[in-house]
């Protein structure tokens, strides 16, 4: 198909936010999560000839597992108006947030993401290339509590700058 490509991929990818104050989980300062994903990718790639190399051109989807992650603040994180919980903990991931866990853990959301990713660069003919992508979450992540469903939705975004060399 000349010019046409199918890129299959298997990536660890950290995800995460950071609050200056307040927090999701509580009252702190600089609230900071770091979730962790296995990603499998697989992308449709358009690469034409342009000057003296090519035009990378892609698009496809992806779906993501949450494997787990951790919480920081920089004080202590105070949940439901009086109680102490430290300063860090670990994240999970759970359909339903009142499912395991304990009072350190955040429930980031649904263990499992999906979504499109795109890409767009260029690889020089000496093999090294430049490339920026994109991945725009579709899954609503936003975890149900017993019967109670939260209003709203949680995605996953995020966007890269690869530089690299092909050989």
């Amino acid at each position: 198909m000349g010019n046409f490509y199918v890129q299959p991929g298997l990536m660890y990818a950290d995800r995460g936010f950071k609050e200056e104050t307040g927090s999701s989980l509580g009252y702190g300062v600089n609230f900071e999560v770091k979730a962790n994903y296995f990603e499998i990718p697989v992308t449709f790639l358009y690469k034409p000839k342009l000057g003296s190399g090519k035009l990378i051109v892609g698009a496809g989807p992806y779906i993501g597992f949450g494997t787990g992650g951790s919480w920081t603040s920089d004080s202590q994180v105070v949940v439901q108006g009086d109680i102490v919980i430290g300063n860090k903990g670990d994240l999970i991931f759970r359909n339903d947030g009142f499912e395991g866990g304990n009072l350190e853990s955040y429930n980031y959301g649904r263990p499992v993401d999906y979504g499109a990713g795109f890409l767009l660069g260029y690889e020089h003919k000496s093999g090294i290339y430049l490339q920026g992508n994109t991945q725009v979450g579709i899954a609503n992540l936003q975890s149900k509590y017993g019967d109670f469903k939260p209003k709203g939705s949680k995605r996953n975004s995020s966007f890269g700058i690869s530089v690299g060399y092909k050989f």
